[in-house]
């Protein structure tokens, strides 16, 4: 249990002190996927709810405006998402290549003020790769919270629905 707790630990001090990297960086960025992340889940919503409200004025006697509306609705409503999403993505993915590069830049800034002379040590090389790749991965850290706020939005929205 102890080790489980420790390793949660370490993964949680990590996870906030790259993510705190991001933001000091790009906060744009980590703004625009938030957004995106809620508006995912949003905009699933409507193709959970709209059909069982189709199915209730069918059974009963509907008014066909109103099945006609909802249909609409449920045609419209994830092609308007799609082309939201298709447009966040865009500034989504040039933010986060600006973030990207700007660390980047600073990691490798950083690696030539190093002496040269601790090149030639194999730990300190093992270290310097370790944290090249944590540098080409950064923003994966803030794309996966970004799934994990829709899953988290989506799983309230289709519970509250239940409830």
């Amino acid at each position: 249990m102890k080790n489980k707790l420790q390793e949660f630990k370490r993964t949680w001090t990590s996870t906030t002190f790259l993510f705190g990297y991001v933001w000091k960086y790009g906060k744009a960025y980590v703004i625009s996927k938030t957004i995106y992340a809620v508006l995912a889940a949003l905009l699933s919503l409507p193709t959970v709810i709209l059909p069982g409200l189709i199915i209730n004025e069918l059974s009963g006697a509907g008014d066909l405006r109103v099945i006609a509306a909802e249909v609409g609705m449920l045609l419209c409503i994830p092609f308007a998402g799609e082309i939201l999403e298709s447009l966040l993505n865009k500034t989504i993915a040039r933010r986060g290549r600006q973030v990207s590069m700007k660390i980047k830049a600073q990691f490798f800034d950083r690696l030539n003020d190093i002496a040269y002379e601790r090149f030639d040590d194999p730990d300190f090389e093992d270290i310097a790769y370790h944290n090249l790749d944590l540098v080409y991965e950064i923003t994966n850290v803030v794309d996966q919270i970004g799934e994990l706020i829709t899953n988290i939005v989506s799983i309230l929205t289709i519970t509250s629905i239940i409830l």
